[in-house]
């Protein structure tokens, strides 16, 4: 997924996120479109999160590249498993 992808999830999350603020308002936090709207806006936020989490695993598991999006840069939290891996 491009940064053009993610621009426009976070506008789609932004916009579910009014649409079930506005019918929570209107109808109520139980009111069963409200929970529809708060799910729909769940699994965008899950779709989201996983575009920003990239990871990369070798043929045998041995180790794992997480992304920290907060500062921009590749942590590698198994530097030996994957050296054995190599």
């Amino acid at each position: 997924m491009n940064s053009f992808d993610l621009l426009n999830l976070l506008d789609e999350i932004k916009r579910k996120q009014k649409v079930m603020i506005d019918s929570a308002n209107e109808n109520g936090l139980t009111n069963e479109r409200t929970i529809q709207y708060s799910q729909e806006l769940d699994e965008l936020i899950v779709a989201y999160q996983k575009a920003r989490q990239p990871c990369w695993q070798p043929e045998n598991g041995s180790a794992m590249f997480h992304t920290n999006w907060h500062n921009g840069r590749t942590i590698n939290r198994e530097r030996l498993a994957v050296t054995s891996a190599i």
